[in-house]
């Protein structure tokens, strides 16, 4: 749970934290569901958690899609490991689920940082 902090100055109001054992038993249990997915990115320099990467509303067939929300855990911002995770998760989700079309939620939706806004 102290790794998986997210910093309130990023990401306030957009994302509640998962900062208790109820909540984070919340999430596990919709990412679960199976128009839901949930990956965690990790730092390979320390094997700390960095990110977290959400596909939600998954649609298969012909209009195969799903949206895309992220987040930086706290310390994490900013160290260049987000994209590196989004490339995975895209490629793991268009090789499981066939989706080609994605909607990035990012928590910013006007971050400068993020290069999907």
């Amino acid at each position: 749970m102290q790794q998986a902090c997210l910093p309130a100055d990023l990401h306030a109001p957009w994302i509640e934290p998962r900062d208790t054992p109820g909540r984070f038993a919340q999430y596990l249990a919709r990412i679960r569901w199976t128009e839901h997915a949930g990956f965690l990115v990790i730092d390979r320099a320390d094997g700390g958690l960095a990110d977290f990467i959400n596909i939600n509303e998954i649609m298969l067939g012909a209009f195969a899609s799903g949206y895309l929300g992220y987040a930086a855990f706290a310390g994490k911002a900013g160290c260049g490991l987000m994209g590196d995770g989004l490339a995975q998760v895209v490629g793991i989700a268009s090789a499981r689920w066939a989706c080609t079309d994605w909607q990035p939620t990012s928590s910013r939706p006007t971050s400068r940082r993020s290069r999907w806004s």
